[in-house]
């Protein structure tokens, strides 16, 4: 299976900075992730944009993976194009998700291939809310969907804003 990291976002609500560089746990989140998806992932390519420019290191010296450029001005713009030029299964995982774990993602990735649809997506489920985590399993073109559930717990934090990455912090002072 191939995986494609999305690590191209402008980081906006976190002050325009490199956001997949910041660092989590004395690590940049990029990395947590690259680790974790190559775990259940036989290749993966990360997609950037000049608001990222930075991390090509990472995929040539550190994991011997691919980087690609996107415009980085729509998400969903990106993701499109980038699947129309890749073959599948594709794993999609956000750049910015430093504490999702490995058995998490083998537990979405065997359920969504048992769903039998074309896209299966990552649903975090808290209290009486659902929110959309990033991370998506493209098994074969079509339009038909599952969304595979999940209660909240940290190891779903998404780091988006300064109160996320405080959060994070302290998730890693815990865990020490």
């Amino acid at each position: 299976m191939l995986a494609l990291i999305m690590a191209g976002g402008k980081g906006r609500r976190l002050g325009l900075v490199n956001k997949p560089l910041l660092k989590v746990c004395s690590k940049p989140m990029i990395e947590h992730v690259l680790s974790k998806t190559l775990a259940v992932a036989s290749y993966a390519v990360v997609a950037l944009s000049k608001a990222t420019q930075g991390i090509e290191y990472l995929c040539r010296d550190l994991y011997n993976v691919d980087c690609v450029f996107t415009s980085g001005e729509e998400y969903v713009q990106d993701l499109s194009l980038l699947l129309t030029s890749l073959r599948k299964p594709i794993l999609v995982m956000p750049a910015d998700t430093p504490f999702i774990s490995i058995s998490l993602l083998r537990d979405f990735i065997a359920r969504g291939m048992d769903a039998n649809r074309s896209v299966a997506t990552f649903v975090v489920r808290k209290a009486f809310e659902r929110q959309y985590l990033g991370i998506s399993l493209f098994l074969r073109d079509g339009e038909d969907w599952v969304d595979i559930e999940y209660e909240w717990s940290p190891q779903l934090i998404n780091v988006n804003t300064v109160e996320d990455l405080i959060e994070a912090e302290r998730m890693c002072k815990n865990d020490s």
